[in-house]
Parts: C-alpha cells; sequence; structure tokens
C-alpha cells in the first residue's frame, strides 16, 4: 500500500469517526445525556490524548477506576469511555483486533437490538425509548471496546483498576458508617449504597473483586501481596456485600464463590481443601461473634440483619410486577419498547412499578426474539468460558495452579484471570439478575467485554476444545 493511499484510508477513517463521535454527542445533549461539565471532561480528555503519550491507557484505566461513582448520570466513567472510543478511533490510539469465535456473541447482542426497532417506534414514549435503548447499546459498545482494547500489556491494570474501585467504595461505604455525609452515603440507618444509587448495586459490586483475589491468590500477578492479605481485603470486601443488606447480593456472592470453588474442585489437593474448609469456617465463627456482639445488637444492627433475611412488605409489589410482566409479553410479542416497562405495566398492576428482574424487563420491552437473542447471547458467552475452562484443566494448565514465572503468566489475558473467575463472577450476577433490574450495570457489561476477550483468545489447551 502506497503512503498516498494510507493517508486517505486513514483521512476517511478518522472523517466517519468524528462524524460518529459527533453525531453521538449530538444525540446525548439532545435527550439531555451531556450537560456543560460532560462535554468539558470530554474536551479535556481529547486533549489529554493528543498531548500525552501514555495518557491513553491512563484514561481507560481512570474509566475503571471510578465504576463506584454512578450517582449522577451521565456519571464520570461514562464520560470518559465515550472520550476514549471515540478518541481512540479517531487518533488511532486504539488498535482494532480480531474479534474471532467473540463475534457468536456480539452478534447476538446486535440481533437483540435489531429486535428493539418494532418495539421503539410503537413505544408509549418515544424520546424515552430512543434514550434508553441508546444507553444499552454505549453499554455494550464499551464492552465490545474492553474486548479488542484488553491485551496483554494492560490486562493486569485494568483488573486491578477494578479492584481499586470496589476497595474505594468499600471506603465510602465505610464513611458512611462512621456518620461521614450520611445523607450521600447510607440509603437509610443501616443499609449503604456508597457512590451508586441504590444499595442492591452497592453489594454486588464487590463480588467479581473478591473473585479476582481469590483467582489471584496463588499467582500474585493482581497483587504481589502475600496469600494471607488477598484473603483479607477479599474478607473485608465481602463484609461490604453484607452491609449492603441486599439478598440478592448475598446469594450472588455465595453462588459465584461456590461456583469458582467447584470448577477447582478436582484440582485442589485434599490438604488445601481441609485447610480452605478451616479458613472459612473460622471466619464465619468470627462474623457471627461480631454480628451478635453486645455493641452491635444495642444498636438494632442483629435485628435489622435477621429482618432483612425475611420477605418484606413490598416483595408483593415485585413479585406483582414480574407476573404483569409475563402477562406484558404475551400481550405484545413485539416489546412494548426500551425503557416503557413502568409505563406499561400500571395498565395491568393499576400502580407504576419497576420490573426488578432482568429476564422479565428485557423480554417484555424487547419482544420474544428480543428477549431470546440476549438470553442467548449471555448463555453462549458463559458455555463458551466452560469450554475454555475445562480445555485448560485437559492439558493441566490451570491458572489457578499454574507454576510458571509470573511474568509468563501475564503474557495472555486468559492466564490472568481464569475462566473459572469469569463463569463465577457472570453466572453470580445473572442469579442477581433473576430478581434485581442489571441491565445498566456497568460492570456487568465490563466484565462480558472481559469473558469475549478471553473467548476470542487462543491460549494453552484450545486444541482440546
Amino acid at each position: 500500500m502506497s503512503t498516498y493511499t494510507f493517508f486517505i484510508n486513514r483521512t476517511c477513517f478518522q472523517i466517519m469517526a468524528a462524524a460518529i463521535a459527533g453525531g453521538a454527542l449530538g444525540l446525548l445533549s439532545f435527550f439531555g445525556l451531556l450537560p456543560l461539565t460532560g462535554l468539558a471532561l470530554f474536551l479535556a480528555c481529547a486533549a489529554l490524548v493528543v498531548l500525552f503519550k501514555n495518557a491513553y491507557h491512563r484514561l481507560v484505566f481512570s474509566g475503571v477506576l471510578l465504576f463506584f461513582c454512578v450517582f449522577i448520570e451521565p456519571s464520570p466513567s461514562d464520560l470518559i469511555f465515550c472520550a476514549v472510543i471515540a478518541l481512540g478511533l479517531f487518533t488511532g490510539r486504539f488498535r482494532r483486533q480480531v474479534i474471532g469465535r467473540a463475534s457468536v456473541v456480539i452478534g447476538m447482542f446486535l440481533v437483540y437490538f435489531l429486535a428493539c426497532m418494532p418495539g421503539i417506534f410503537s413505544s408509549y414514549d418515544l424520546n424515552s425509548a430512543i434514550r434508553y435503548c441508546f444507553i444499552t447499546f454505549y453499554l455494550f459498545v464499551m464492552s465490545v471496546f474492553v474486548c479488542m482494547y484488553t491485551d496483554r500489556s494492560n490486562v493486569v491494570s485494568l483488573l486491578r483498576a477494578y479492584i481499586l474501585a470496589a476497595c474505594a467504595s468499600f471506603a465510602a461505604g465505610l464513611a458512611g458508617i462512621l456518620g461521614l455525609f450520611p445523607h450521600l452515603l447510607m440509603a437509610d440507618s443501616f443499609r449503604v449504597h456508597g457512590l451508586f444509587k441504590d444499595a442492591n448495586v452497592f453489594g454486588p459490586f464487590f463480588i467479581p473483586a473478591v473473585i479476582l483475589l481469590w483467582d489471584d491468590r496463588n499467582k500474585k500477578v493482581l497483587w504481589k501481596a502475600g496469600g494471607a492479605l488477598h484473603v483479607l481485603v477479599a474478607a473485608l470486601l465481602s463484609l461490604g456485600v453484607l452491609c449492603s443488606y441486599s439478598r440478592a447480593a448475598w446469594i450472588n456472592l455465595i453462588a459465584a464463590c461456590f461456583i469458582y470453588a467447584f470448577l477447582h474442585l478436582k484440582a485442589i489437593r485434599p490438604q488445601r481443601l481441609l485447610r480452605i474448609v478451616l479458613v472459612v469456617g473460622t471466619a464465619a465463627c468470627v462474623l457471627a461473634f461480631l454480628l451478635f456482639s453486645p455493641a452491635l445488637r444495642s444498636v438494632g444492627v442483629v435485628r435489622f440483619l435477621l429482618d432483612r433475611a425475611q420477605l418484606q412488605d413490598y416483595d408483593k409489589n415485585r413479585f406483582a410486577s414480574q407476573f404483569g410482566g409475563l402477562e406484558l409479553i404475551l400481550r405484545y410479542p413485539l416489546g412494548v419498547g426500551p425503557g416503557q416497562f413502568e409505563n406499561q405495566i400500571s395498565d395491568i398492576t393499576g400502580r407504576r412499578l419497576s420490573a426488578h428482574s432482568l429476564y422479565i424487563r428485557t423480554a417484555s420491552e424487547n419482544g420474544v426474539f428480543g428477549g431470546i437473542a440476549f438470553f442467548s447471547a449471555l448463555s453462549a458467552t458463559v458455555l463458551m468460558l466452560w469450554f475454555k475452562q475445562r480445555s485448560l484443566q485437559r492439558c493441566k494448565a490451570s491458572p489457578l495452579f499454574i507454576r510458571e514465572n509470573p511474568k509468563k503468566i501475564s503474557e495472555s489475558p486468559g492466564t490472568v484471570l481464569s475462566p473459572a473467575a469469569l463463569i463465577a463472577v457472570l453466572t453470580g450476577l445473572l442469579i442477581n439478575s433473576l430478581v434485581i433490574d442489571t441491565l445498566h450495570w456497568r460492570h456487568l457489561w465490563f466484565f462480558i467485554g472481559l469473558a469475549l476477550c478471553r473467548i476470542k483468545e487462543k491460549g494453552a489447551g484450545d486444541e482440546y476444545g
């Protein structure tokens, strides 16, 4: 290819990227998603990328690090990711990679978005439907960006950014419990939501970090500290899950840890298994002792915890909403339109209720075909990861027990973050999604992107399946 042809092709690509970025900014402004402060942050990111060579990855790192701060919309993380995606395409800092096997899952998600179209144009509120679909599509684009951007040079720092975000969220929650800015950080006298809008998001946000630390405790790639410190930080983050008083988050944590342990059960020696059981049992006893201590009982923590473990009065509304969602699916097989569940459910229940379920919302708003495409994409992602994990076990290269030099381990995203860890994280989130609407959770789409990165990668054991 001649220099002139290369220049013309690159110029055309940059013009196209600029047009897409400009159109996206225009839509964001039209739907009230981009205030002046957001535009200023976007332009600041652009200046950093142009002026400083290493600024691009630092912006991506910052975008992940700020996942814990979403009490405003668009969140700082959203603005940074919009900037790095558009500017990366425009300046060439973002190197596009072949997506390989991940194209199957990406294609299913695209079918899902195509299935949204009939519901959008027949929706009760066209502007809100387009806005809601645009936000979902942005999160999907972010996951594809994570898939294509992540490689051996940056995977470690991206995962470290997420762990740091979880620790920062824990610190914010602890500050709220200690009485600092309770109006900002507390949902009520006991429940913590940190810099999230909902305690039901605050708790589940810690769980991927717990699994990451567990996955890294022997490899020590993400954190060079000893395994005991990995366990200590994971225990503190698990305490953050407990303090959210979210029953779905509790089940999410238990399910994720159980699935991760189950996938490595054959590789664990009996002595190590006994040690794990003793550590977990001791931690449970210490936690029970602290929870039922006179100090906590006197302020009502134990009573509130036991009360949260039971059915609540508002659970009736939640179940009514979900059954009403099933009726919406039968009434509108093509969907009522993105973000229109609350507008339509009142015709059935007589009240404006939220879906309280990813699956009910997706199927009722985007139709039967959209729901099938979305669930197929998620199922295919987990299934492909399971094949990856099985292949690694067959060739005896499971990352949990790999004996190579850490520098060699960090050469591949797949060996830094095992398929088992991704399966545990995603499965826990999908179980959480039975009773919580998780469609616009940033960390859900971030880990979908990491899963797609692991799927597209050819690594040890792929020849076995």
